[in-house]
């Protein structure tokens, strides 16, 4: 059956030949994928660096002593590329700055690299010390109750989420990062900046 439209032909059910198939398969799918180590609901993407220098701190946490140890630079998950601060061709990205959850609570930082050890994977993330939302620095006071109300119970703002670099590390396991962060740096108000978890960004892989 055929459809005209706009001058064009356009057929209905159309059967893709073999030949397209298998080129697809083997030069996109195929290469794709064996680029990449798949852990659990995530891959990381090649190269792997084995038995990586880590910091005796790391090793204790993470029972590390006399394994097998893999330090990857990218992750795959959700179809979307986090990056780590050891990816030096990150450009100008911020896919390295995440959300995650520790405890129970959800947490934001920088990750330095990840680990795949005992079919495992971890991320070693420099955390950010939160601060109060958006809405905490810099408004004048205000007179409306229910503006007063929605920031003092950071409802207002809590998109944008002020945060401050420390010298924490946390060791997270990969399924626990949530997404990437939009990251806006602050000279001011006593914050490195403001991170938010709603925003998209683009970037290269």
């Amino acid at each position: 059956m055929m459809t005209q439209n706009s001058g064009s032909f356009i057929k209905e059910n159309t059967i893709e030949p073999p030949i397209i198939s298998t080129f697809v398969n083997e030069n996109i799918i195929g290469k794709r994928d064996k680029g990449l180590l798949k852990v659990e609901n995530y891959s990381f993407i090649f190269p792997l660096k084995k038995n990586p220098d880590l910091s005796r701190h790391l090793v204790r946490c993470l029972n590390l002593e006399d394994q097998e140890v893999y330090q990857a630079q990218r992750m795959l998950k959700d179809d979307e590329i986090f990056h780590s601060v050891a990816y030096k061709r990150r450009g100008k990205s911020c896919s390295y700055i995440v959300k995650f959850q520790e405890s129970n609570e959800d947490e934001f930082g920088i990750i330095e690299y990840y680990l795949l050890v005992r079919n495992t994977g971890f991320a070693v993330i420099r955390k950010f010390e939160k601060k109060g939302s958006i809405c905490s620095f810099g408004l004048e006071e205000q007179d409306d109750e229910m503006v007063k109300s929605f920031i003092d119970n950071h409802i207002l703002g809590k998109q944008f989420q002020a945060v401050k670099e420390v010298g924490l590390c946390s060791y997270v396991l990969c399924c626990n990062i949530i997404r990437r962060c939009v990251f806006v740096p602050s000279p001011s108000d006593g914050v490195s900046g403001y991170v938010s978890a709603v925003l998209r960004h683009y970037q290269h892989d």
